[in-house]
């Protein structure tokens, strides 16, 4: 195999990788911000259902 299709082979993958990790990175904030939405309405709710008990 010539040298310079490696190279080219090896600047893919790389590419690659960085393009999975851009990926993983905004699924990670996406869900960072979900959790957060989600944590935001369950503490309303309790507490509401805390200040209406006697």
């Amino acid at each position: 195999m010539p040298p310079r299709a490696r190279a080219c082979r090896q600047t893919a993958v790389v590419a690659r990788r960085a393009a999975g990790r851009r990926m993983v990175r905004a699924i990670a904030r996406r869900r960072n911000g979900l959790v957060a939405e989600l944590l935001g309405h369950f503490g309303n709710a309790a507490s509401v259902r805390a200040r209406r008990r006697p």
